[in-house]
């Protein structure tokens, strides 16, 4: 066998780390020795190493008949061809699972076994490790099984004892013999439609409790009351104990009728039953423990154990009761002074591990616990022991097997990562996170270290990723139990042949191979292939969108060159005419006189109203950005603003969620000429009465929405995708600058405004504000 310290990096080691690595590789040794399976190293189809279960296996006197042999001369001929593909599997490091074969012994005899083997170096060569376990006697204990079924079943008819088979799951009466059917004055088929539990006086929870127990493998002795068909009720004795039948288990249970003496107990038991409870509850729990108990006085005298005890230990109560540990050896030097210690300082021990001796000097390992109890008086020590050597040595076995892995899942140049996937509520898988990664994965993850990517998303690592294909084949694969293998496109400069491997519903191995290249290939050919017909498409689309740009340009230069001459021409007549209805209506006292004149003066507001928007919208500038409270601003915006048509019937209602204190950063000018627009269109589509403006404003995580609502006509779909043009409106008398004003507005604010519509429906308007 290849030496521990031949496997490990030629560095230098210290006097101690090499004696360890010695001692590790001799207890290797050892448990291959004393293993009870035979076990044989085949390198380079030769047996160059046994055990000493070998020689029983396979025949042989002494270790030179075996070594040196091919392991084909020990096996049946009819399994030779399976055998060479289990033999490159392994040496390609692929798994081989464990089979069932014919072994053959040196003089020919064929035998049933089973066969593991697993890859390693031996040497530095590579080898296979073979476990080989003998099924002959396994066989004949099946056949003295169903012999032994066969004399149980005429028993249990024809025994004179009462004797019932019983489901422990429901406690239906499964089968009767016919002293139960005498006794109980059913016939056979009445009595197998009863449960215990019809038949047995005591409450059903105990009737299951007790049964519970029983099922576990704890044969148990019962005495319970029991009701005959004729109504009579007679004490018995219920022996039971777990009974395998035709892949079921099954409870088998010997009654006796002990009514007579049941009931002179229970007179003498009347003044004694609360003490015989406790001590009864004890004993049982003391004496039929799986876990290894003893009580012992401080001095070390044993004073009294369990039956598991002497099984772990090897030894008759005769050997133990009355001597003290120290007489029996069963301590490691110096061990029980430690334990002692620690129990007068904390008055326990918990599960302290520590290696122990049996009587024929075995070693193992088990937990120690103590604590203290009172006895007539004295102080005592109650111990507990549970054997932990198989689990040890299989977890030892297991990091070994973990540390082969681990190499070889580091070198393969794939890229290879264990899964888990993520579901919702309902169990769809939403997502995957990264559990284990060798070095290829990490190498184009460009990740550090392990640490950098478990439990990280694979859009996390790769930064993107469309990574629905991938969710369909898992999904796929997990359901179907099946490994698929799919393209998938990491990001954009990866390209990735991906392989799904499941190993139960929510884990799955991925492998993954790099085939960049071949998709950028593929892509070129793709793209020179459409590149002409893209150009052409681009170069017309920026044509189109130069254009629109010029043409919007030259509008807003004749905008504000027919701004300022309006406003030159208008205003100063205006406000002569302004000033002479002023003169008229403040010495008129002719009142239809009166109503000329405040008509006069409305048309004049909207002629002024007319130039305001023309110069508004010609003279639209950079923002000058203050800190704005939204509550101040909407509130004063809406107790201001007046409608033309004072006979409307309006509410504006202003609502802010989560609280009032919103703030945002913009021009105070621009905002308020921006909401009072959007109020005033409002106002315009209401109905004469119950006209409604809901103004809605809520902080969300990255932004502010602003939500303006009206119960008005609403809009077609043609005239809502024209209503931010200039001059636009469906109004006799608008200009069609408001929308355009609110639309340059929010473009120099660099926010959003949506618009939805329907006739008849009312329309809202939803501000967006980025908020940093």
């Amino acid at each position: 066998m290849d030496s521990i310290t031949d496997q490990q990096p030629c560095t230098r080691l210290s006097d101690k780390s090499l004696a360890a690595l010695k001692a590790s590789e001799e207890r290797y040794r050892n448990l291959v020795e004393m293993s009870p399976e035979a076990i044989f190293i085949n390198r380079q189809n030769k047996v160059v190493f046994i055990n000493h279960a070998c020689l029983r296996v396979f025949g042989a006197q002494n270790p030179e008949q075996l070594l040196g042999k091919s392991p084909f001369d020990l096996f049946h001929e009819n399994y030779h061809e399976k055998m060479k593909e289990r033999i490159e599997k392994l040496l390609q490091g692929r798994p081989a699972p464990l089979i069932q074969a014919k072994g053959k012994r040196l003089d020919g005899t064929p035998f049933d076994c089973e066969v593991v083997a697993s890859p390693f170096l031996d040497q530095g060569i590579r080898a296979i490790q073979v476990l080989v376990r003998d099924l002959s006697e396994i066989s004949k204990m099946v056949k003295k099984m169903r012999e032994s079924e066969e004399r149980f079943r005429l028993m249990f008819e024809s025994h004179k004892a009462v004797m019932l088979l019983i489901d422990p799951e429901n406690g239906y009466i499964i089968d009767a013999n016919k002293a139960a059917i005498d006794f109980y004055g059913y016939s056979k088929d009445s009595l197998a439609r009863h449960r215990i539990q019809d038949i047995n006086q005591l409450p059903p929870h105990k009737v299951e409790e007790e049964y519970r127990k029983a099922a576990r493998e704890h044969q148990q002795y019962f005495v319970f009351p029991h009701k005959l068909a004729n109504g009579q009720v007679r004490w018995v004795e219920v022996y039971s104990s777990p009974f395998f039948n035709q892949g079921k288990n099954l409870l088998f249970s010997i009654i006796h009728d002990i009514t007579e003496r049941k009931q002179a107990e229970l007179e003498r038991e009347a003044a004694l039953e609360a003490l015989h409870q406790s001590e009864e509850r004890f004993a049982k729990s003391f004496t039929q423990s799986s876990i290894a108990l003893s009580i012992t006085r401080f001095d070390g005298t044993i004073i009294d154990v369990n039956e598991r005890i002497l099984s772990l230990f090897e030894m008759t109560r005769e050997e133990v009761i009355g001597r003290k540990s120290t007489e029996i050896n069963i301590y490691q030097p110096g061990e029980r002074k430690k334990i002692m210690r620690v129990v007068k300082e904390q008055g326990l021990v918990r599960n302290y591990e520590t290696t122990m001796r049996t009587k024929s000097g075995k070693l193992f390992t088990i937990l120690f616990s103590a604590n203290i109890i009172n006895l007539n008086g004295i102080d005592h020590l109650l111990t507990s022991m549970i054997d932990v050597s198989e689990r040890k040595q299989a977890k030892e076995a297991l990091q070994q097997s973990e540390s082969k892995f681990r190499q070889l899942f580091e070198n393969i140049t794939e890229l290879v990562a264990l899964f888990k996937v993520r579901r919702d509520q309902n169990g769809k898988i939403i997502n995957r996170i990264v559990l284990e990664a060798n070095k290829a994965f990490l190498n184009v993850a460009k990740a550090s270290s392990l640490s950098a990517v478990k439990g990280k998303t694979s859009e996390e690592i790769f930064g993107g990723g469309n990574i629905s294909p991938i969710l369909d084949f898992t999904k796929k694969a997990l359901d179907t139990g099946t490994a698929l293998s799919f393209e998938w496109k990491a990001t954009d400069n990866l390209y990735l042949m991906m392989s799904v491997i499941p190993l139960d519903k929510d884990h799955y191995i991925s492998t993954a191979r790099d085939i960049t290249p071949l998709k950028q290939a593929e892509e070129i050919l793709r793209r020179d292939k459409e590149s002409l017909e893209k150009l052409v498409t681009e170069k017309t689309r920026e044509l189109i969108i130069t254009q629109q740009e010029l043409e919007n340009s030259r509008r807003l230069s004749d905008i504000g060159t027919l701004a300022a001459t309006v406003a030159h021409e208008l205003r100063n007549p205006l406000a002569a005419i302004q000033l002479a209805v002023h003169n008229i209506g403040r010495k008129n006292t002719d009142p239809k006189l009166q109503k000329r004149v405040s008509l006069i003066d409305n048309k004049l507001k909207e002629g002024n109203q007319i130039i305001n928007n023309l110069l508004f919208y010609s003279r639209l500038k950079t923002p000058h950005y203050e800190s704005i409270r939204l509550a101040e601003t909407l509130k004063e915006t809406a107790h201001m603003f007046k409608g033309p048509d004072q006979k409307k019937q309006v509410q504006i209602e202003i609502k802010f969620k989560p609280n009032h204190d919103i703030t945002i950063q913009a021009d105070p000018i621009q905002l308020r000429e921006l909401l009072n627009n959007l109020i005033h269109n409002a106002y315009d589509a209401l109905p004469p009465e119950n006209g409604l403006i809901k103004i809605r404003v809520e902080k969300l995580k990255n932004q502010v929405e602003i939500k303006i609502k009206d119960n008005g006509s609403g809009m077609d779909e043609e005239t809502l995708a024209r209503i931010r043009e200039p001059f636009f409106s469906t109004k006799s008398k608008g200009t069609g600058l408001g929308l355009a004003v609110c639309d340059q507005i929010i473009k120099l604010h660099n926010w959003e405004m949506d618009f939805q519509s329907q006739p008849s429906q009312g329309t809202q308007v939803t501000l967006k504000i980025p908020q940093p």
